[in-house]
């Protein structure tokens, strides 16, 4: 039920395909597992504080705003 496979993904096509530094791992969870995910992340998601400066795996963030902040900090 709670199951979760580990899958060996390729990072970069054009490295060495037999080089172990060229993987990487992806989590396969099963639905069950996903559901359980969210309920619980609705849960405690109002006790959960993030830095203001991260962009990253935030609603509504993303890179392209990291990318702004970057540039306009430095003029």
């Amino acid at each position: 039920m709670l199951s979760v496979a580990l899958v060996p993904m390729i990072k970069d096509k054009a490295r060495k395909i037999s080089s172990k530094d060229n993987y990487r791992p992806t989590a396969l969870a099963s639905v069950f597992s996903k559901i359980i995910e969210v309920i619980i992340l609705g849960r405690i998601e109002i006790f959960v504080d993030t830095n203001p400066n991260q962009f990253g795996f935030k609603n509504k963030h993303g890179t392209d705003q990291y990318i702004y902040v970057c540039v306009k900090g430095r003029y």
